[in-house]
């Protein structure tokens, strides 16, 4: 029975594996439902889209500047503990937050504070996470673990705004709240059971942490592949994710509609997401991935300025799912091609400056997006943002032309960067 589910079943067959990839999904399901939440109370508070955008970039501001130094932190431990130590204190950031907004206690501006006080452990959650994954599974598995924690993300992303649909229309933002501190806890209980084969990296103790950081950096940029895959991630960042970001805004805003309309796109997103990276985790390999990461990209932004031009919601619906196809099929074939080739010495250090990409990007892009959406119709930047997407994308397949990203970066840059 493994067998025939290829990677997949291989990857399962490793029990703390297994747990880790439930304990995430748990949390994710939280985090997607905390999202909907979060955007649609800011929506329902401000009626203003360039503020839906703020409250991305409030959650996702401390990765950008904290998430390098973090992952430097993780190089020098075990990063199964700082994990737990991260999930654990975003759950009772969250209790809080349900205790203020049940107790009808909360504005915009506190809704601020505890997202920036969210995106501070979550910039040691994600290189940690990063981190971890390699050491859970056998190396010819790391294609698998890829695309089986990026299928917990999407089906999250599937479930998630489903569920906190629910909650909006029936018990409110509180409830949802609720929901994600709940999730929080049940991921920690989970990590209490996780074991990893970890070898410290042997970082010397007397560097700085500023210098152990520059040479992230320094290795990330010299090796032309990571440094290429980073560039594709945060283009796709910047000009594409916008429309899932401020899409409260979109369904409030352009579709004049509620957040049932809102659940269905995010639904239909995450579902089809869900569907490509469950194949890529059966596939289980890193050859032809250039081209998959290649076409995805191109089909993403076609299907955004497709989406953002008309307001059937069938339609709509329809274009989302074509998006999330394409789009989980960027994502997790950057995060392979990355990865299989990783030193474990600097893995969370590349790893930390990586989570900029999908973390700060798309909040830097969801603010001006937003921002320009306040002034103009919320659909011409996002065509716009689109538009560029495709401008790049032609560079973009000009230099995969030149690098092979499928080939294992060389590890003595890292040795000496």
């Amino acid at each position: 029975m493994a067998s025939s589910l290829g990677g997949i079943g291989s990857a399962f067959s490793n029990r703390s594996c297994a747990i880790y990839l439930t304990g995430m999904f748990v949390s994710l399901n939280g985090s997607f439902v905390f999202t909907v939440a979060i955007g649609w109370l800011t929506w329902e508070l401000t009626n203003s889209a360039g503020l839906v955008g703020a409250m991305v970039f409030a959650e996702t501001m401390p990765n950008a500047i904290l998430a390098p130094f973090a992952g430097s932190i993780i190089d020098r431990g075990n990063p199964l503990n700082y994990q737990r130590m991260s999930q654990g204190a975003q759950g009772l950031v969250m209790a809080a937050l349900t205790v203020i907004t049940m107790t009808g206690q909360v504005t915009v501006e506190l809704l601020i504070l505890f997202a920036f006080l969210q995106g501070i452990f979550n910039a040691f959650a994600v290189p940690a996470h990063f981190a971890m994954m390699p050491k859970l599974v056998a190396r010819k598995d790391i294609s698998a673990i890829m695309a089986l924690q990026s299928a917990c993300a999407q089906s999250a992303r599937f479930l998630g705004p489903a569920i906190a649909g629910g909650f909006l229309v029936t018990l409110g933002a509180g409830a949802a709240f609720a929901f994600n501190a709940v999730t929080f806890f049940v991921y920690v209980f989970a990590l209490a059971m996780v074991r990893i084969d970890h070898t410290p990296a042997g970082l010397s103790k007397r560097r700085s942490l500023f210098a152990d950081t520059a040479e992230g950096f320094a290795y990330s940029w010299k090796q032309p592949s990571i440094r290429l895959l980073m560039i594709i991630a945060a283009c796709v960042a910047l000009l594409l994710r916008p429309v899932i970001d401020l899409m409260p805004a979109f369904v409030g805003d352009v579709l004049a509609e509620g957040p049932a309309t809102l659940a269905w796109f995010l639904s239909a997103t995450g579902g089809a997401a869900l569907v490509a990276s469950l194949w890529l985790a059966r596939r289980n390999n890193a050859a032809g991935l250039s081209r998959y990461m290649l076409g995805g990209f191109l089909v993403s932004a076609l299907a955004i300025i497709l989406f953002a031009s008309q307001s059937s919601l069938a339609v709509g619906v329809g274009l989302m799912v074509v998006f999330g196809v394409a789009n989980s099929t960027v994502s997790v074939s950057n995060q392979i091609l990355l990865q299989v080739g990783l030193d474990d010495r600097i893995r969370a250090r590349v790893m930390g400056i990586y989570s900029l990409t999908f973390r700060a990007v798309p909040a830097v892009g969801a603010l001006v997006v937003g921002g320009i959406g306040t002034l103009v119709s919320l659909p011409v930047p996002i065509i716009t943002a689109a538009a560029a997407g495709l401008v790049v994308w032609f560079w973009v397949l000009r230099m995969v032309s030149r690098h092979d990203l499928e080939a294992p970066p060389s590890h003595e840059q890292a040795e000496n960067p």
